[in-house]
């Protein structure tokens, strides 16, 4: 599995959200679901429900966040998923979803140390490609450190699993 650069939520989240265009677009959206699992099908149907939209280029990315703050209020794991698709005539088609999961600590140098995984995945479920990448950035965002760490298909098979577990136990919250 080849890795990609998609550093797409780490620009995405200070764009502007379209409240009530998403409020539109979800009563209006085709789904991707084209499998058998109940929980994959409930985790896209939360996501075009709940999800928040912001608008990139020509792309929507309807999406849910997870962040959750450690013992010192600063270090923090970040995760999204999203639905990514289209309006056409008021109706939203999602093509696929993309998801990311980072891991935040303020070092012992006062930056913070991301450990970032990346996932596109097909509306069938399928993994269609992932990358690993270990950051370092100022408190105030410069990159210090953006590189891409080697993994087999196996390793983000894996990762993949154990972040889509955690999207079906953060819906049934």
């Amino acid at each position: 599995m080849k890795q990609l650069s998609f550093i797409l939520f780490s620009l995405l989240l200070s764009s502007n959200l379209l409240a009530s265009t998403a409020a539109s677009l979800q009563k209006n959206t085709k789904s991707v679901q084209t499998v058998t699992d109940p929980k994959w099908n409930a985790l896209v149907q939360h996501i075009a429900n709940n999800g928040k939209l912001v608008t990139i280029d020509i792309l929507n990315y309807l999406y849910l966040e997870n962040t959750v703050y450690g013992a010192n209020g600063k270090d923090h794991t970040s995760d999204y998923i999203s639905l990514v698709g289209y309006v056409t005539d008021g109706v939203y088609t999602a093509t696929h979803l993309e998801v990311v999961s980072e891991k935040w600590i303020i070092g012992t140098d006062g930056n913070w140390h991301i450990d970032q995984w990346l996932y596109k995945v097909s509306g069938e479920a399928e993994l269609k490609w992932a990358g690993h990448i270990d950051m370092i950035q100022t408190q105030d965002r410069q990159v210090l450190k953006h590189e891409y760490v080697p993994e087999t298909d196996e390793s983000f098979n894996s990762a993949w699993n154990v972040n889509l577990n955690s999207w079906y136990k953060f819906i049934k919250q």
